[in-house]
C-alpha cells in the first residue's frame, strides 16, 4: 500500500485490465477470458505525463497523471493491497528507462511468438518475432 498516488496494474475485481498512475485511473475497453493468455503493458511519458495502456499489442486506453515522475513502488495485480487480480501472471518485464514505441512494439513481439498469441494487423511482428 503506498498510499493516494499509486502505480498499479490489475483487474480491479471485474474482466478488465486497469491502470492507476497518479491520481489517473484507466480501464481497457477489452473484457478479458480467464482462459486465454494475453499481453498487458503500460506506458508513462515522462515529458508529457500520459500514461497508455495496450492488450495485445492495441491501445486500450490513455489518461493523464497527475505526476510527471514517480518514485512511488509498482503494485502489479493488486491496487492498494486490495482489488486483486483473478488470474495468474506468466512473465513481467520492468524497464529501467521509458520504453520508446519500438522497445515496447519489440517486447509485444517477443512476448506474442513466445505464448502465442497474436498481434493486431499492421504491428510490426505480426508475422514474426524481433531481434532482441
Amino acid at each position: 500500500n503506498v498510499g493516494g498516488n499509486a502505480d498499479a496494474l490489475w483487474s480491479g475485481g471485474t474482466d478488465k485490465v486497469r491502470m492507476y498512475e497518479g491520481g489517473a485511473q484507466i480501464v481497457a475497453s477489452t473484457p478479458l477470458n480467464i482462459d486465454q493468455v494475453y499481453i498487458c503493458g503500460s506506458t508513462k511519458n515522462s515529458t508529457t505525463a500520459e500514461i497508455e495502456l495496450y492488450l495485445d499489442g492495441n491501445l486500450e486506453a490513455t489518461g493523464s497523471s497527475s505526476l510527471a515522475t514517480s518514485d512511488q513502488q509498482m503494485q502489479i495485480g493488486s491496487f492498494m493491497d486490495a482489488n486483486n487480480l483473478n488470474g495468474k501472471l506468466a512473465e513481467v518485464i520492468i524497464l529501467p528507462t521509458e520504453a520508446t514505441t519500438e522497445d515496447r512494439q519489440k517486447i509485444e513481439g517477443y512476448l506474442a511468438n513466445k505464448w502465442g498469441i497474436s498481434l493486431p494487423a499492421g504491428h510490426p511482428y505480426e508475422s514474426s518475432a524481433p531481434t532482441v
